[in-house]
This record gives structure tokens, sequence and C-alpha cells, in this order.
């Protein structure tokens, strides 16, 4: 079984991806299902870096996206 429960990189990804998941999940409606969870988190993540890409272009700083 190569991706089973006692695999070391999905033990390490879950604990990795589970405090932003279970973030996501307070303020998410229950009524949505958890793959939608997973897609909300990543569009909460990509608005944070571009208010934070924003926020640090006002103060002058010159930074790159990519």
């Amino acid at each position: 079984m190569l991706l089973g429960r006692g695999n070391l990189v999905v033990r390490v990804l879950e604990a990795a991806t589970s405090p932003v998941l279970t973030a996501v999940g307070a303020i998410t409606p229950r009524l949505v299902p958890g793959v939608l969870v997973v897609v909300f988190a990543i569009a909460w993540l990509l608005a944070a870096r571009v208010a934070l890409f924003v926020a640090v272009s006002a103060t002058g700083v010159r930074l790159s996206m990519g």
C-alpha cells in the first residue's frame, strides 16, 4: 500500500495541512462538503498572499510574486 494511512509522507502532509483546514472549516458553513473546504482553503491562502503583497507594496518595498 503506497499511500496508506501509515505512510510517513501522508502523515507529514496531513499534519502540515490540518491546521489550515481546521481554521477554514471553522468559518465555512457545515453544509459545505469536505472537498470544497479544501478548495476554499486554497482560495483563502491565495487571497492572503495577494493581500500580503499589496500591503508590503504599499510600504514601498519592491517584490515580485514569482
